[in-house]
């Protein structure tokens, strides 16, 4: 399992067994990446679900240059409720590298098992989401 507990939250890459990709995501192997990887989705409907015990997860990922890897949009799904679409647009710079940025944090959830999945929505060319790990607040 490629993840770590920093005072007390759970940080889980996006190469750990625990993330589920469907077909079609590529990996990107970088050093501004945590454990230097990324996966990234250039089509639409592209889903990575994670499950974790805890009572609240953030998504951290990354970008860059808007006329090579585009505005994406992603929806985050936890439990089946829509809990959030983050849609990237010409606020961007268009010609800026950008890691470890927060794309979503969920509000508090009851303590216990959840799934969450991510999925990328628009599927313009280009279209870009880079995905990097999870960080999670773990429950009993």
């Amino acid at each position: 399992m490629t993840s770590a507990t920093v005072d007390g939250y759970v940080y889980v890459d996006d190469d750990d067994p625990s993330v589920v990709f469907s077909d079609g995501w590529s990996v990107s192997n970088t050093p501004y990446a945590w454990h230097h990887s990324l996966h990234a989705a250039q089509k639409a409907g592209l889903t990575a679900t994670f499950t974790f015990t805890g009572t609240w997860v953030s998504v951290v990922g990354g970008g860059g240059d808007t006329n090579i890897f585009g505005w994406p949009s992603t929806s985050y799904v936890i439990d089946g409720k829509n809990y959030g679409t983050l849609i990237t647009g010409p606020a961007a710079s268009p010609d800026t590298y950008f890691d470890n940025v927060t794309m979503f944090t969920s509000p508090t959830l009851p303590a216990g098992k959840h799934t969450l999945v991510i999925t990328n929505l628009n599927g313009t060319k280009p279209n870009m989401f880079w995905l990097d790990y999870f960080w999670y607040l773990p429950s009993d």
